[in-house]
């Protein structure tokens, strides 16, 4: 999913750069800065299930 994100960030910097107006340069870079942002909150939310995942304790199956 990062890879992703990280080609809407690419593909909303390029639409920037031929906008035709300032406004809608604005726009493709807010839409960007916001694609970024995603992009690092999944790298974080990785980051952290494999941390979970490295160092979590098995828990002790109970039978009654």
């Amino acid at each position: 999913m990062f890879n992703e994100y990280v080609t809407r960030v690419a593909e909303c910097e390029q639409k920037r750069k031929t906008a035709r107006n300032q406004n809608d340069k604005h726009s493709w870079l807010a839409m960007a800065d916001s694609w970024r942002k995603t992009a690092e909150l999944q790298l974080i939310l990785e980051w952290q299930a494999q941390f979970i995942h490295e160092h979590s304790v098995p828990r002790a199956s109970w039978v009654w």
